[in-house]
C-alpha cells in the first residue's frame, strides 16, 4: 500500500504526479482506505489528503445495530458479515488495528467524509468511528441517510437518496480540492 501510494504521489499514471490524493471505498473498501491512511501515518509516509468512507466495515465485534438491522430487508446480516470477515482475515480474532480500525489511534488522520446508512448492521460502528475521529481533532463530514440500508449507493439509477449521497460526497470532495 505504502509503495503504491508513494508511486502515485511521485510519478502517478502516465508520469503525472498527484498533487492531492484521496482514498475511499464502500464497506470493506472503507476499512481498507482508513487502514491504508493509518499505515501511511504510522510508517512516516504522507497520509492521503482525505478519506471518503461509505458505510465502512470497521470491527469484527457485533454492535447493538446487528440486532436491529439483521435480516433480508437490510441487505446485510450478521452471519454474512462474519463470513466476510473470515474471508478477509482468516483468523477473525485478530487485534490488529489495521484490520480493525476502531482499535487504532485516529490522531494525524486527514479529513473524512462519512456516508452512513441508517438501517445497516454497521451503523453503530460508523457512529463510533465518527466520535473517535472528532475526539482526535479530525475534520469529519458525517451524513446519515434515513431509511437507507447497506450498499444503498448501488441503487443510484433508481434511488433519490443514493443520488443525494453520491452528490454529498462529490460536493465534499470538490470543497476539499478547492481549499
Amino acid at each position: 500500500i505504502v509503495t503504491c501510494i508513494d508511486w502515485l504521489r511521485a510519478d502517478g499514471p502516465l508520469n503525472t504526479s498527484a498533487k492531492k490524493l484521496y482514498l475511499g471505498g464502500d464497506s470493506v473498501g472503507g476499512n481498507m482506505s482508513l487502514s491504508a491512511a493509518m499505515i501511511l501515518r504510522d510508517t512516516g509516509s504522507k497520509v492521503p489528503d482525505g478519506l471518503l468512507l461509505n458505510y465502512a466495515a470497521l470491527d469484527i465485534d457485533a454492535r447493538p445495530s446487528y440486532d436491529l438491522y439483521n435480516g433480508p430487508p437490510y441487505m446485510l446480516n450478521g452471519p454474512e458479515m462474519a463470513g466476510f470477515w473470515t474471508a478477509y482475515l482468516g483468523d477473525i480474532k485478530t487485534t490488529s488495528p489495521y484490520a480493525r480500525p476502531l482499535l487504532a489511534s485516529k490522531q494525524g488522520l486527514p479529513p473524512v467524509h462519512m456516508c452512513v446508512a441508517e438501517c445497516d448492521i454497521l451503523v453503530d460502528e460508523n457512529y463510533e468511528l465518527k466520535d473517535q475521529l472528532l475526539q482526535a481533532g479530525v475534520d469529519v463530514s458525517f451524513h446519515l441517510y434515513a431509511g437507507a440500508s447497506h450498499s444503498f449507493l448501488e441503487a443510484i439509477s433508481i434511488s433519490e437518496i443514493a443520488e443525494q449521497a453520491i452528490q454529498d460526497g462529490a460536493d465534499w470532495l470538490k470543497a476539499q480540492l478547492l481549499s
